[in-house]
């Protein structure tokens, strides 16, 4: 870790082991509800062994702050449960079988960006972005691998009141990999909106809160959602908090 002024950078690195789990070594038809599939497990399998280097990169002055953070990690072994086209499934509805196993190597690259702009003493604007990306023998996509995800904020503040604005969503998920069960995603944007308001109440303070998630009613899923089942849509609340 090395600090120069404004700026802070840290680098990392490491190893690392695990063995299968119960599951993946002994399973026998195991029902997953979050891909639909029956998965059998492979005791012949060995440790997975991971090497793996990290950074971050973090500038800050008064009025505003980024920070950057990689890291890349190459794994030998890797465990995944492989659909098998040629196996019939034991639970009814179920999409098929799985069966565990290892792949030679992998190689999985997570980065995130994040900025904060203090426009004034009442004003913040926050952003925050990542992105992750896996790929195997001959580029092969690893499955549940996140797109590009962002989020957008702007915070008013002022004495007891509060308000803010965001935006959050994904771009399309374009390396899915349909060969463990995975289907492209559309590309999708979210807004919300609150206010609050804080009372103090002799030692203690109450905080009043209401707001709406997902204000234009948008019709989503994400890349690690169980069955692919949609997020709530236009949702109004009010929160009401005591500290004590």
């Amino acid at each position: 870790e090395y600090h120069n002024d404004h700026f802070q950078y840290l680098l990392g690195i490491g190893y690392g082991e695990r063995a299968p789990s119960v599951s993946e070594g002994y399973g026998f038809y195991l029902f997953n509800s979050f891909d639909r599939f029956d998965y059998i497990g492979n005791p012949l399998m060995k440790n997975e062994k991971s090497i793996h280097a990290n950074t971050t990169i973090t500038y800050a002055n008064r009025a505003f702050t980024a920070k950057f953070t990689g890291t890349y990690f190459y794994i030998k072994d890797y465990i995944l449960g492989k659909p098998h086209a040629n196996l019939s499934a034991m639970t009814i509805g179920a999409n098929g079988i799985k069966i565990y196993e290892q792949l030679p190597y992998a190689k999985i690259v997570n980065t995130a960006l994040e900025l904060n702009y203090f426009i004034t003493k009442n004003w913040t604007w926050t952003n925050k972005g990542s992105y992750r990306r896996g790929v195997a023998m001959q580029k092969e996509n690893l499955p549940l691998m996140q797109p590009i995800t962002y989020a957008s904020g702007i915070t008013f503040s002022q004495g007891s009141y509060s308000a803010d604005v965001n935006v959050s969503g994904a771009a399309r998920h374009v390396f899915y990999s349909p060969s463990y069960g995975e289907s492209p995603l559309a590309p999708y944007a979210i807004v919300n909106l609150s206010a609050a308001k804080r009372f103090s109440i002799q030692k203690h303070s109450l905080l009043l809160k209401a707001g709406v998630e997902n204000l234009l009613d948008t019709y989503y899923t994400t890349f690690s959602d169980w069955n692919r089942v949609p997020r709530i849509g236009r949702n109004f609340f009010v929160n009401l908090m005591w500290n004590y």
